[in-house]
């Protein structure tokens, strides 16, 4: 996301105005700027993985968070298949979450003319027709799509937080050292940073 910084015109800045200004840039939590593909904010990939019998060769039973993998066409898993069968390990899908990269990015600039509008904050109702219309599309990405949500926001908020007290402390060191000359409103100089 590139966002650009606007200062206010005029020969002085006031000093929290200017860091709030450059922490937004850093890390920008207005509702503005998340639209389209900034509403997606990583990918959700499935990794098969085998799950030994026990020693007296019952199944393991798998985490909820596991679900088992489809493996015939006519939408059979594993377990069905395996029904009567002796099998030494049982295959279920766990989900992995991953930030999105470069080559993300661009294979859902190709698909996203094809899917519904995203906007911030996205209701259920829009991600719902969003992956839907996403998992129906057939050249896609193997991987889902994670959409911003209200929690996604509040860290993204708590990392401004943090963007905002460095720039302050940056610039109130810069004070100190004298690099910076702080003035009030009438230009006259002034012994702290307000």
């Amino acid at each position: 996301m590139e966002v650009h910084v606007k200062l206010p015109s005029g020969p002085l800045i006031e000093y929290l105005v200017f860091c709030r200004v450059l922490a937004q840039a850093a890390c920008p939590t207005e509702k503005r700027h998340f639209t389209g593909i900034e509403c997606i904010v990583g990918k959700v990939v499935y990794s098969q993985v085998p799950m030994p019998r026990t020693p007296d060769g019952e199944r393991c039973v798998a985490s909820a968070e596991l679900q088992s993998v489809l493996l015939s066409n006519d939408g059979r898993t594993l377990d069905q298949l395996q029904q009567g069968e002796v099998s030494q390990s049982q295959v279920v899908e766990l989900p992995l979450s991953y930030a999105l990269d470069a080559a993300d990015r661009a294979a859902l600039v190709k698909i996203l003319p094809l899917l519904p509008s995203l906007r911030y904050p996205v209701s259920q109702a829009d991600e719902v027709a969003f992956l839907e219309a996403y998992a129906a599309l057939k050249d896609r990405p193997a991987w889902k799509p994670i959409l911003i949500t209200d929690s996604w926001m509040f860290d993204r908020k708590n990392e401004y937080m943090t963007v905002l007290q460095g720039h302050q402390k940056a610039l109130a060191e810069e004070f100190r050292q004298g690099r910076l000359r702080a003035v009030d409103a009438r230009g006259v100089p002034v012994d702290a940073l307000r």
